[in-house]
């Protein structure tokens, strides 16, 4: 194996595994917080509120500004006649 071939096959590998980037209309609990002007327990217990009553759906693990994988949500768009 060539070092072209491993270093492709690494990253074919690598990137199966890192989740992708926060998407437009996504949100992290640290993006809550700031929004919210709160602390990591409120912004849970919002978070939490909002997914039980369908306003908002957890859609997995994205990559935050920091690189680290961090849960995300959105918010539920609706069907609405206005």
């Amino acid at each position: 194996m060539t070092d072209a071939d491993f270093f492709k096959d690494l990253d074919n590998l690598l990137a199966a595994q890192i989740p992708p980037p926060l998407a437009d209309g996504e949100f992290t609990l640290y993006i809550v917080m700031e929004r919210a002007d709160c602390g990591t327990k409120r912004a849970a217990a919002i978070i939490r509120d909002a997914v039980a009553a369908g306003q908002m759906e957890y859609i997995g693990k994205r990559r935050g500004k920091h690189g680290h994988a961090l849960d995300a949500w959105r918010v539920v768009q609706k069907n609405r006649k206005d």
